[in-house]
């Protein structure tokens, strides 16, 4: 047996949920050059909250239900970045997915949700030029909104809020 694996205060724990026992057991990194360090989790939670209904006539009557926490999953380095994705499962207002993704050209985090299709409705973005952002120590990171169509959703986003920690 071995000693419970530490790093940066937070406890590792194996892909299969265990609490790690041992160096090289875990460390739940994956390989991202846009992070600093060339490290990223191997997954983000993003938050969302502050969605609201949209006045009349055209309403989703749901949409207090995207305000909630989204594991988001490391997809891989695509473009010139990293991305993690998840879904909305079931979509709410036609909200079915929602990405991280982080630049390594602007030194940006972008979150967006969206429908189906390509249809971005929300973006929160922060930049962190002209350093490469520590992902693995982001811990309730707030991103500040940049993009709000959340009229798509039916919904009224204008006071969303979003922030991402990494797991």
């Amino acid at each position: 047996m071995g000693n419970i694996q530490f790093y940066n205060e937070k406890v590792l724990f194996t892909a299969d949920q265990k609490v790690a026992m041992h160096e090289g057991c875990c460390c739940g990194q994956v390989t991202c050059s846009c992070c600093d360090g060339g490290v990223g989790p191997e997954e983000f939670l993003v938050t969302i909250d502050g969605m609201a209904e949209k006045a009349e006539p055209h309403q989703c009557g749901f949409c207090e239900n995207l305000n909630d926490n989204y594991v988001l999953a490391y997809d891989g380095e695509a473009g010139n970045g990293c991305v993690w994705s998840g879904t909305v499962a079931p979509p709410v207002c036609g909200v079915a997915w929602i990405t991280l993704y982080i630049d390594c050209t602007d030194q940006t985090i972008t979150v967006e949700i969206g429908q189906i299709g390509p249809y971005t409705a929300m973006r929160w973005q922060k930049d962190y030029s002209p350093n490469d952002p520590d992902c693995v120590n982001l811990s309730n990171e707030s991103l500040p909104l940049v993009y709000n169509n959340s009229a798509l959703i039916y919904c009224d986003g204008s006071s969303a809020t979003c922030s991402v920690t990494a797991l």
